[in-house]
């Protein structure tokens, strides 16, 4: 058993600025998983798939890690009901290419699809109709767990408590091996957009709060390098799923729809920039209100943007990036423009900013989401200047009730995220009859002192 563990090899988040080395097991069933959870040859142990967490919740350092991309079958699939039954290391990108070739497509998906479906679960990811449909596991319809002192089949009525402690429980009360869910009917591959350029944060808040009929997707993209005294602009972009008559004769839609660039590893520090992000902006609003109105794109353009872009997180050179995503409660935007306000007056510039609507809270107790908005903003790392800057933004965030996503966070201080999580005790209770002698651990929860 202990020859399973290879060598310490080196991780990090997607940020690129969260490293660790860990010992690494690539298991290829629920029951090697169960044996790997069980060896004392490594102190802890943590799961990660693709690695798209941006910080440290995939990390595990002097632990062990265990790859959980190998268990990467589609156990069933009813092309009838859309019920599907798969490992939790399948990709939704792989996912979604045999569903969609059936009239069928995932009810939630995050920002790229190089996640896998057991990590978008741990995270309780939500999507563009959080508003609508809320997070992936209100469509999970159950998932089999192996935990250190519990293995079996949970659902939201068969071990209800194990199940949506799991749900945004980032993997520190169980491993997921298996999830079952219903997808959605959809007629095309296809997605009717709706864009529409925007100026004032009031506006926009305003249109995403009055969604376009038949609209169950929307977002906007916000460029909060704008000069700080001028007004704030954005594009907002309302998503449906285009019917055959929307669809022109040839045209190529579903994924990858077009051939994406490989950033190489050799990017230069620096290439991201004050003055290349303006640029980069302003083409970019130009380009989008020259669009506007209605037009039909790609599942991979609407859903998936930055995926074409392969390895984009390298552009932010050696010392990495951090993405901050938070939501404020409806009634408390006051602290949502405060917090947009310290980020345009920063010098450290926000490269990427992305503005939604969410809808009520889920039955998770770690679960993200809370009826509001949600904000999240690329930072590049810059010692003090983004230390500063983000716990300046936490106390808004705290004073109006809001809360920041653990699947993007690399640094909240535990006393901040004690406070923002008022079901965490419970959430701990749950934890600790799966895992009483702690077991499970990540760099992210040993920070945040949800695990030993």
């Amino acid at each position: 058993m202990a020859d399973s563990w290879g060598l310490p090899e080196r991780l990090s988040g997607w940020g690129r600025a969260s490293h660790t080395r860990a010992r690494i097991a690539r298991p290829k069933s629920s029951e090697e998983v169960a044996e790997r959870l069980d060896d004392p040859s490594v102190a802890t142990v943590a799961g990660r798939g693709l690695g798209r967490a941006y910080g440290d919740a995939a990390g595990n350092a002097g632990g062990g890690v265990l790859d959980l991309t190998g268990l990467d079958t589609v156990l069933d699939f009813d092309t009838t009901t859309g019920r599907v039954r798969a490992g939790a290391g399948v990709a939704l990108r792989g996912l979604l290419a045999a569903a969609l070739r059936e009239g069928w497509f995932c009810p939630v998906v995050p920002g790229t699809a190089s996640v896998t479906l057991g990590g978008a679960f741990a995270a309780d990811v939500h999507g563009k109709n959080h508003h609508e449909v809320g997070t992936l596991s209100s469509h999970v319809t159950g998932a089999h767990l192996v935990a250190p002192a519990w293995r079996g089949w949970v659902s939201p009525e068969q071990e209800p408590e194990y199940f949506w402690a799991a749900a945004g429980g980032m993997g520190l009360t169980g491993l997921l091996t298996v999830i079952e869910m219903q997808l959605v009917r959809v007629s095309t591959d296809a997605i009717v957009v709706k864009q529409v350029p925007t100026s004032g944060l009031d506006s926009l808040l305003s249109q995403l709060d009055d969604p376009a009929a038949d609209f169950p997707y929307s977002v906007a993209w916000v460029d909060l390098l704008v000069r700080p005294h001028a007004p704030l602009r954005g594009v907002l972009m309302e998503g449906r799923h285009a019917e055959p008559s929307d669809v022109r004769d040839g045209g190529v839609y579903g994924l990858e729809a077009r051939a994406g660039f490989d950033v190489p590893d050799s990017a230069p520090d620096g290439l991201l920039n004050s003055w290349t992000g303006q640029l980069f902006n302003e083409l970019w609003y130009r380009v989008a209100a020259a669009k506007s109105g209605e037009r039909v794109e790609s599942i991979e353009s609407y859903f998936f943007p930055l995926d074409r872009l392969r390895n984009w997180n390298r552009l932010y050179g050696s010392r990495g990036f951090q993405q901050y995503q938070f939501v404020i409660p409806l009634g408390a935007e006051e602290a949502l423009a405060a917090v947009v306000r310290k980020l345009r007056a920063s010098p450290v510039p926000t490269f990427l900013a992305v503005l939604k609507k969410m809808g009520p809270a889920g039955p998770g107790p770690l679960s993200f989401p809370l009826e509001g908005w949600t904000l999240a903003v690329d930072l590049p790392c810059q010692g003090r200047a983004l230390c500063d800057l983000l716990d300046a933004c936490d106390r808004d965030v705290l004073r109006a009730g809001g809360r920041v996503y653990l699947a993007k966070d690399a640094r909240l201080p535990t006393e901040v995220f004690n406070e923002m999580y008022p079901r965490l005790d419970e959430w701990k209770r749950v934890r600790d009859r799966l895992d009483p002698e702690g077991r499970l651990s990540t760099d992210l929860g040993r920070r945040l002192g949800l695990s030993g």
